[in-house]
């Protein structure tokens, strides 16, 4: 099923991802900002809203806003550069390809002659009832633009492949622009709007 996507991030801690429906209605609304979100979805009868530890509506164990923001603007744990200066504490380094480690994270980027961006890929590995989790999104298909290198595809999966229930979505930017969105009421929490909906605080 194909539905439309809103993505907007603000490096380095606001994020909101608002998901439509075929007719333009809003199906979930997630919002964050530093530590707290904030999110709508049409099938629960309250608003959540808490810290972002308290968060399930996403398989990537986000601790802050700054993990999701990182995620969607394809941001890896070190620099490309000529000097190619990781602030990440294990990174591993080869020609074109930095690989770094946190206990079950791993963040694989690739670029080009130019130090460009060529991929990058999050891998978060768990345990389940089911056996070994694996939770991973992948970036393609980089297009420069506007003075900017971002990839326009991410692939996303996670669950257990073991027995059947792994989960797979494929997202692709037909139209990005990045910049300082103007209205801070986007990132806001508590959102002005509450769809008619009662706010439940999780403690």
């Amino acid at each position: 099923m194909t539905v439309p996507v809103i993505l907007m991030a603000e490096w380095p801690d606001k994020f909101r991802f608002e998901l439509q429906d075929p007719l333009g209605g809003t199906l979930a609304l997630l919002v964050l900002n530093g530590e707290q979100f904030w999110l709508y979805q049409r099938e629960r009868p309250e608003v959540l809203t808490g810290h972002i530890l308290k968060l399930q509506f996403s398989p990537f164990p986000f601790s802050a806003a700054k993990d999701a923001a990182g995620i969607v603007l394809a941001h890896p744990p070190f620099e490309i550069d000529r000097s190619i200066s990781p602030v990440h504490p294990e990174v591993e380094l080869t020609e074109g390809r930095a690989v770094a480690h946190l206990n079950t994270i791993r963040q694989t980027a690739t670029w080009d002659g130019d130090f460009q961006l060529t991929g990058y890929a999050l891998t978060i590995e768990g345990t389940s009832l089911d056996g070994r989790v694996i939770n991973e999104a992948k970036y393609e298909d980089y297009e420069f633009k506007s003075g900017s290198h971002f990839p326009t595809k991410m692939r996303v999966s996670g669950g257990s492949a073991v027995v059947g229930k792994k989960q797979e979505a494929t997202i692709v930017w037909k139209d990005w622009e990045l910049s300082v969105p103007n209205e801070k009421k986007l990132f806001q929490i508590p959102q002005q709007q509450t769809f008619g909906r009662k706010i439940k605080a999780l403690p």
